[in-house]
């Protein structure tokens, strides 16, 4: 498997479009999928209880989230989506997304200052999906994503990343399609925090 940069990922998403003619719609359909298969795996090695929060931010990398949301849901895994922001703030495709979430009726809800709100919504999830920031993201962060990220890595349950663990800074990082940080499955620790890969 060919490992990446965050720069170059971004290159091969950008050829992905203009060169091949695939939509962004697409691209975030397909890489929903497969973050909802990992998530779904991921639970079943921590237990197959529990529900699973997608925590998403306004770009493709949250609406990578917003698709695997759906995809659990209608697997019939319990799922709950949280949107570190404002919907009016988010991309065209995730805004789409966000929109099929209502009509599906699975729940959702938008914690514009994120921090405590995102904290206390948190409480009592098996598994988090880390769809915050992606591999566009820059420094410094705003102070609601700082806290959005801070919640996170307090809520002392499994972590599934996509792309990249937001707060990490893309260019110059390397990773592979879900790829464990710290535990992998298969090892003696079932659960674990995990990096789920766009295939674009």
């Amino acid at each position: 498997m060919e490992l990446v940069t965050a720069r170059e990922m971004g290159e091969i998403d950008r050829r992905a479009v203009a060169e091949f003619g695939l939509s962004v719609d697409l691209l975030m359909e397909q890489a929903g999928y497969y973050v909802a298969a990992v998530a779904a795996s991921l639970l079943h090695d921590c237990g197959g209880d529990g529900r699973v929060a997608v925590v998403a931010g306004r770009g493709n990398n949250g609406g990578d989230g917003l698709v695997a949301a759906r995809y659990l849901h209608q697997w019939g895994l319990p799922v709950e989506v949280l949107l570190a922001g404002a919907p009016e703030a988010l991309s065209p495709a995730a805004a789409a997304n966000w929109e099929r979430l209502e009509r599906i009726g699975i729940p959702r809800r938008s914690l514009p200052e994120a921090g405590a709100d995102l904290t206390t919504a948190l409480a009592g999830a098996a598994i988090i999906v880390d769809a915050l920031l992606g591999t566009g993201a820059r420094p410094p962060l705003s102070p609601a994503l700082a806290g959005a990220i801070r919640a996170v890595n307090a809520a002392g349950c499994p972590v599934l990343a996509v792309d990249l663990p937001s707060g990490l800074s893309g260019p110059g990082s390397r990773g592979r399609t879900a790829s464990a940080r710290g535990r992998r499955r298969g090892s003696t620790g079932r659960c674990g925090r995990w990096r789920a890969s766009r295939s674009r």
